[in-house]
């Protein structure tokens, strides 16, 4: 997992439970960026609890070599 990453992004802001307070910029960071990690498919699946029959879409993405997908899925 890619924690210096996330203790780098956690560290520059903060969370009340209502609303996040950005305590200073990311300095690598140019509008519209975002830091990309790891995760397990399977997993992330589990974690949506779709129905047996339900459907969904799955878009492969590329950037810069870094493969992911965007999962399109209508609530039921």
């Amino acid at each position: 997992m890619h924690m210096d990453e996330i203790m780098r992004d956690t560290a520059k802001c903060g969370y009340d439970g209502a609303s996040v307070s950005i305590y200073e910029q990311l300095r690598d960071a140019s509008p519209g960026a975002m830091t990309m990690y790891d995760y397990n498919l399977s997993h992330v699946l589990s974690l949506l609890d779709l129905n047996d029959s339900q459907r969904f879409t799955v878009e492969h993405t590329n950037h810069a070599g870094c493969h992911g997908i965007r999962l399109y899925i209508i609530k039921q």
